[in-house]
């Protein structure tokens, strides 16, 4: 039997993104807190500039990696010798590869409302760099569009007590200026149009703290909120389409006074317009809008999708007896630290960093309330595997108000720590690397303050990729052999490698597990490695799935073998038939 085989070793380098270990560095900022923003040049890098104690609100990475922080709580003068926490419309932008900082927008806090600041200002429609939205002090809903510019919308202005505004704003990073888009009244109800249809007057109305994403087309969508003047929260999803430059009203219901917006549920990944997981007061996204429109959302400890395509919702999974505007959720449970479980939860916690990457979801520290009705913050790295459902406890202390670790600037360690903190800004550069910078922290024991708390400027970075790839493979091939096939592979610096799964595929896209391999190789060395497929189809796709112990995965490349089907020749002989009929058979065996 003829055979064919498209199979070629080859030194396969897999990707670095699932081999993480945690080390942080202090890349700039103060070790002590409540301090003054510094100020050379600030409208370029400079190295002089430098932010003061801010707990700030927006954040994003433009596509240059330069990381924005926007608005917020910072630190302030008053009367020439004491500082005070007041909110800033400061836009700070800090390079990497600098490491400096610039100020493109926004005023001095040291003496702040001594200009613009305040309230809103600027033509709407111009970009100039006498726009900004004013003083912020609670963030609305926020996007970063394809081409890196950011959009803002409502939130709540620092300088009311209350109230949050409807105003829509864009920053074009290509000449580091605001856009006024719309401008809504303060402490507005939404202006509810037909579902679905584009027009003039819809209008979400003041909100903060909604969930955002964005479509392929550049369509910012939000879901949910929260009237600050009416303390009531909001379970509609709302799209604007800056094409159009409109809002419509997607999905959800109408609010109304003193009607409380209740999960409706289905049959897990149910889709119906009947559907609706009621109001967003503990929520957050947990995985970006996939290929075929569709985001995954955690609201109230129950899993919820939405489409953007036929604007449905589907509930996954939770407990949907939980209350909704208050869930009860319990302390964390830590395990074993570096080891994923099911049993394991970051528990109840409230103004966290939180960021995703490819494959995680990821939160640090936060504040909770103690039984003795105290605030205390928290210092812990936790990780959510989104394929294995698992929280693995990565890095930090499970005890409270942990102090810092600062080490040496600039350099990373092992022991280094940011310490117990909330509010703080976070970012994930375009390397993969996570930034934290300032928040809020305990008050030392003996600091003279009248708060319980002072705030910080310090600037972190969370290298997770800057370690040995996960495994080197040397080779692998596929070889069909009297109807079956034989896969051998060779690794070599093999780092944390559980298993190896052997999928097989019939199309090369849809593959499933037909056996596994135990890693034998020491944290140093590799291995030589065989599989036999005993029933093969015709034609065959292979990869391996390779597993690490913290049960994050990696492919191969995908290698082909098959077998030629057997062609059958008849030759009659003589032809026409007289007395005699031979017949010659020849095949491709």
């Amino acid at each position: 039997m003829k055979l064919f085989l498209l199979s070629l070793a080859c030194l396969l380098i897999l990707d670095a993104a699932s081999a993480q270990s945690i080390r942080w560095t202090w890349v700039g900022g103060d070790s002590i807190g409540n301090n003054l923003d510094v100020y050379g040049n600030r409208r370029v890098f400079d190295s002089v500039n430098k932010p003061g104690s801010l707990a700030p609100l927006n954040t994003w990475v433009d596509k240059f990696g330069n990381l924005y922080m926007f608005g917020g709580m910072t630190t302030a003068i008053r009367f020439g010798f004491d500082t005070i926490p007041v909110s800033t419309n400061a836009l700070w932008k800090y390079s990497p590869v600098l490491n400096q900082w610039s100020m493109p927008t926004g005023d001095n806090s040291t003496y702040p409302g001594v200009s613009s600041g305040g309230q809103a200002t600027g033509t709407i429609g111009s970009p100039s760099p006498a726009n900004t939205p004013g003083y912020m002090s609670v963030m609305g809903a926020t996007w970063t569009d394809s081409i890196g510019n950011r959009w803002m919308f409502g939130g709540k202005s620092g300088y009311r007590d209350f109230g949050s505004n409807s105003n829509l704003w864009k920053y074009d990073i290509y000449v580091d200026q605001w856009t006024c888009i719309k401008i809504g009244a303060d402490d507005s109800k939404p202006t509810y149009t037909p579902k679905g249809v584009p027009a003039a007057s819809a209008s979400p109305g003041a909100r903060t703290w909604m969930l955002t994403w964005k479509d392929k087309l550049d369509r910012l969508y939000f879901f949910g909120g929260y009237n600050t003047i009416g303390r009531y929260y909001y379970g509609d999803v709302w799209m604007f389409d800056p094409g159009i430059n409109l809002w419509t009203w997607q999905s959800g219901n109408q609010w109304a006074s003193n009607q409380p917006d209740l999960p409706v549920h289905g049959a897990s990944g149910e889709f119906s317009s009947a559907f609706t997981p009621g109001v967003a007061s503990s929520s957050y996204v947990t995985e970006t809008i996939n290929s075929d429109g569709i985001v995954t959302m955690e609201i109230a400890r129950e899993v919820w999708q939405y489409s953007v395509i036929i604007n449905q919702w589907a509930w996954i999974s939770g407990d949907r007896n939980l209350p909704v505007i208050t869930p009860v959720t319990p302390p964390a449970h830590y395990g074993q630290k570096g080891v994923p479980s099911i049993d394991n939860t970051p528990g109840s916690r409230s103004y966290q960093a939180f960021w995703t990457d490819n494959k995680f979801t990821w939160i640090y520290g936060g504040e909770i309330t103690t039984e003795s009705s105290q605030t205390a913050y928290l210092s812990d790295l936790w990780k959510y595997n989104r394929l294995t459902k698992e929280w693995t406890w990565v890095d930090g202390d499970s005890t409270l108000n942990k102090s810092a670790d600062y080490g040496q600037k600039g350099i990373p360690g092992l022991n280094n720590q940011p310490g117990g903190r909330n509010t703080t800004a976070f970012w994930t550069d375009l390397q993969g690397n996570h930034w934290l910078f300032g928040g809020l922290r305990k008050k030392p024991t003996g600091q003279n303050s009248n708060l319980a708390w002072y705030r910080l400027n310090d600037l972190w970075k969370l290298a997770v990729n800057d370690v040995a790839l996960p495994v080197v493979l040397n080779e692998f091939s596929a070889s069909p052999e009297n109807k079956k096939v034989r896969l051998n592979w060779l690794t070599s610096q093999e780092q944390n490698i559980k298993e190896f799964l052997v999928q097989r595929s019939t199309n090369g896209i849809n593959f499933i597990t037909i056996g596994k391999v135990i890693s034998s190789a020491s944290p140093s060395h590799g291995s030589y490695y065989k599989f036999t497929d005993e029933y093969p189809g015709k034609e065959n796709f292979y990869r391996l799935k390779i597993i690490e112990w913290d049960n994050s995965f990696l492919y191969s490349s995908i290698k082909k073998a098959g077998f030629v089907t057997t062609v059958f020749a008849v030759e009659v002989n003589p032809n026409p038939v007289l007395n005699l009929l031979r017949l010659e058979i020849h095949t491709t065996e």
